[in-house]
């Protein structure tokens, strides 16, 4: 494809991408490596799907969540609703 810009006249381009946001992964990320660590019923809404229910292993609920949005870097919401049983 080749493209020319008219002649004589100020061009002005602009690039438009969208970041392809990939989900962190990995020991301390988006997972604890503690097996005695309590497991966390947690809900994710990502924009045009429907909500995700999940079960992540973490010590706190905050530790969830933030192990929730690592994963999944594209959700709106995130729910933890408590310990899984």
């Amino acid at each position: 494809m080749n493209f020319k810009p008219p002649r004589g006249k100020d061009v002005a381009f602009a690039l438009t991408w969208q970041d392809d946001e990939t989900p962190s992964l990995g020991e301390g990320i988006s997972r604890t490596s503690d097996k005695t660590a309590p497991m966390w019923a947690v809900t994710v809404q990502i924009p045009g799907q429907m909500p995700l229910k999940e079960v992540i292993r973490a010590h706190t609920r905050k530790e969830a969540k933030l192990f929730a949005s690592n994963r999944y870097p594209k959700a709106n919401s995130i729910i933890v609703t408590g310990k899984a049983s």
